[in-house]
């Protein structure tokens, strides 16, 4: 007689991700507004890192050249 508990694992096995895939596919809706300040937050931080170049952003503290100038000229008028 086979082993009814080794063969039935596969069946078993899909029907609780399934299960668990509906649950998580039904909360993205409430969670929402909690992922999308997260996505913001990653699509500037990766953002800012693929183009090869530090952007303002990244170091608050330093000064641009063209900003720079500008107080520089607005300081004249």
């Amino acid at each position: 007689m086979p082993d009814i508990t080794y063969s039935t694992v596969l069946g078993l096995t899909w029907s609780g991700m399934e299960r668990n895939i509906a649950i998580l596919i039904g909360s993205v809706p409430a969670l929402n507004p909690l992922l999308v300040p997260v996505g913001r937050y990653i699509r500037e931080t990766l953002g800012s890192s693929t183009t090869g170049t530090k952007s303002e952003k990244s170091y608050p503290d330093q000064i641009s050249k063209e900003s720079n100038s500008r107080r520089i000229s607005d300081a004249d008028n």
